[in-house]
């Protein structure tokens, strides 16, 4: 597989730990959107201290259970996008009793797919999280470059929003708004906070 160097525009989705369904089932809908000749599986496994890595072709429902049961793993794979390729990475990581699926875009291939525009990557991660959160109902999503899962949802709500790009969060009427803040995602401009707007996708 294609070694990629360079910095990748992350997107975490975020679950209580226990809703093993919409996990897997978030999972299981991001792998069906991008077509791939093989994936790198990493697992890590705390207790016995070790970890296991291999090629395979397709990724069934076992799999995915036996994915997310680890303490950690990876899946690496390259991704057409606009007739161009992009590896994507996805792992997960854990939050007190918080699950977040992560997606990380290899910036330097991703803006490419997107006609060298970060606002176009901007509208295609919004559409992503949009169609997730109709799917399976997370409890919130954020997004930058080289960001990590960082704050619960009850500190997204009380100010870490402003530690992302861009923020996803449901509100009392089941729908998802999105906070920008005004730097964006290319890891250089100026990262003073400063809202530019809270807006509803649906």
């Amino acid at each position: 597989m294609k070694n990629y160097t360079g910095s990748y525009i992350c997107l975490g989705i975020v679950y209580k730990a226990n809703k093993k369904e919409n996990i897997i089932q978030c999972l299981a809908n991001i792998i069906a959107q991008y077509k791939t000749d093989k994936y790198l599986i990493t697992t890590y496994c705390n207790e016995l201290d070790q970890d296991k890595e291999y090629l395979v072709n397709t990724i069934i429902l076992e799999k995915l259970n036996e994915l997310i049961a680890s303490d950690y793993f990876t899946i690496k794979f390259e991704a057409v996008l606009s007739e161009k390729k992009t590896q994507i990475i996805i792992s997960n990581s854990l939050l007190e009793e918080y699950y977040a699926i992560q997606m990380d875009f290899h910036e330097e291939t991703f803006v490419s797919c997107l006609k060298n525009n970060y606002i176009e990557c901007m509208y295609y991660l919004d559409n992503l999280v949009l169609k997730l959160f109709h799917l399976t109902k997370f409890e919130i999503a954020f997004c930058d470059n080289n960001a990590n899962f960082e704050s619960t949802p009850l500190e997204m709500m009380r100010g870490g929003y402003k530690n992302y790009s861009l923020s996803y969060l449901p509100n009392e009427m089941n729908r998802l708004n999105t906070i920008r803040q005004n730097w964006e995602l290319d890891g250089f401009s100026n990262r003073e906070i400063n809202m530019v707007g809270k807006f509803s996708l649906d």
